[in-house]
């Protein structure tokens, strides 16, 4: 050993070095050292991505890129090379989507990538350099994925399509990791989970008693159920053992009902109190003009991870500009913003619908929204019926537009649903089931008999929930 190896970007090393006589002191971080000129594992990269170069060392070539260097990155001087090491870089293109480790390139295999070998191709040096960083355990990665392209959890990509007509799927709004980067609602880790509910009211009387007063009748006749009084703790019991993420939905329609909200600091306890079992969306009632801006910032300190709204029955338009200040604090915070679109079992079945008003909750008064607030991810509830046509082509036209499929038994969803679902919009359904109206189990027990394919069903019940919540 002449010298010690200086960790920059990439991983030099002299000839004279065996694999089984690197000893700790034989590396040195971010350290200056010249003399010999190195041989050896230089990775590859793409320069024209813009990351910043890191300073070189003297006799150690020009200066390498941050984000295309082997198995970690450095800064200047004094960063932790561990904060480093997981950083992959996006490869920009036409089609070309995925995530590949750094110094690689999609659509080569190991020892193939043009512009030098991939970092520490050698696997004995690796595995010996690894441990002597103390990175082996979280970078194991490396060597599994070396030579594969790897999909980023948040950047879906365009896969082929699932059945003959249907055409590529479409690509879902990137505005979660848009907002991840602005430092908003940081992913945190939750154990993997069956499915996420996107649509569940409290069953308590709060809201059924209380919030609800008088519409639940109806509601009941239109959806031919019962609804059973729980408490918080029976209903975070029976979410977990159905092994699901229950996202709970506070309510305020005060200014139009006359009924009092269900606090969004309620749902915010429920949440702190199981959190295996549920996530929540607060509400604000946008009748409420500046002080419901004002709560919103309330509603992200509370760590809820959007808002619910129900045009029908706020009484509000949801296309009337009057409410985008609602919407671009929304966007600014990084709250998804769930509408109620379709016709409604409240007040179904009743004269005059008990003065509630449908043509509020048409799935094409959400065009301007999701128009005007691009990085606003908009869930459009129950599927727009009986507009889902509708629903459907705006979907088709704007990512930062989703579609949750609550209020409905999976077998009555509507063909033109299902097909979509299955295809091209795969990347922007979430599942819901309506509760307590309609029992989660059953919604999942009849999508299984739909023949939906396994990466579009996993892409429904789980992944694009994950990415529209920032969970890891």
């Amino acid at each position: 050993m002449t010298e010690a190896l200086v960790i920059l970007g990439s991983v030099e090393t002299s000839e004279q070095v065996g694999v089984e006589a690197l000893e700790p002191g034989h590396i040195e971080v971010l350290g200056k050292v010249g003399g010999s000129v190195p041989t050896g594992v230089q990775g590859g990269g793409d320069h024209g991505q813009g990351g910043s170069p890191v300073r070189g060392a003297r006799g150690f070539g020009p200066a390498v890129y941050s984000r295309d260097r082997g198995i970690a990155s450095a800064g200047c001087g004094d960063r932790d090379l561990r904060q480093r090491r997981r950083h992959v870089r996006h490869v920009a293109g036409d089609g070309e989507r995925d995530l590949v480790p750094r110094g690689g390139k999609p659509g080569f295999q190991s020892g193939e990538r043009p512009g030098g070998a991939l970092a520490i191709e050698d696997e004995p040096i690796r595995d010996r350099l690894l441990d002597l960083l103390g990175l082996r355990e979280g970078d194991h990665d490396l060597r599994k994925g070396r030579g594969q392209a790897l999909r980023h959890p948040t950047h879906e990509g365009r896969l082929p399509h699932l059945e003959p007509g249907l055409g590529p799927a479409h690509t879902a709004a990137l505005t979660a990791g848009e907002n991840e980067q602005r430092g908003l609602h940081h992913d945190y880790h939750r154990p993997a989970v069956r499915a996420i509910d996107f649509h569940v009211h409290l069953p308590t009387p709060e809201w059924l008693d209380v919030s609800m007063k008088g519409y639940v009748e109806a509601a009941e006749a239109y959806f031919r159920s019962k609804v059973v009084r729980r408490s918080l703790e029976d209903l975070a019991a029976d979410y977990e053992k159905l092994d699901v993420l229950a996202v709970l939905l506070a309510w305020d329609a005060e200014t139009a009902t006359g009924r009092p909200r269900v606090p969004n600091e309620l749902v915010a306890q429920a949440v702190r109190d199981h959190p295996k079992a549920f996530a929540g969306f607060g509400s604000v009632d946008p009748l409420k003009g500046e002080r419901a801006v004002e709560e919103l910032v309330n509603i992200s300190a509370l760590g809820l991870k959007g808002v619910k709204l129900h045009p029908s029955l706020q009484a509000f338009a949801p296309d009337d500009e009057r409410y985008w200040p609602l919407y671009e604090r929304c966007e600014e915070l990084g709250l998804t913003v769930l509408f109620h679109t379709g016709t409604s079992g409240i007040g179904a079945g009743q004269p005059g619908g008990q003065g509630i008003r449908l043509d509020y909750a048409r799935p094409i008064r959400l065009d301007a929204v999701a128009a005007s607030f691009p990085s606003l991810n908009v869930i459009a509830a129950h599927f727009g019926y009986p507009w889902h046509m509708e629903l459907l082509s705006m979907a088709l036209h704007k990512t930062n537009i989703h579609i949750d499929i609550s209020g409905w038994a999976p077998r009555y969803i509507p063909a033109e649903v299902i097909r979509d679902m299955k295809g091209r919009l795969q990347n922007q359904f979430v599942f819901g089931s309506d509760y307590p109206f309609i029992q989660p189990e059953r919604c999942l027990d009849e999508l299984a008999t739909l023949e939906i394919p396994e990466p579009a069903l996993q892409k429904l019940l789980v992944g694009n929930g994950k990415r529209l919540l920032g969970l890891s």
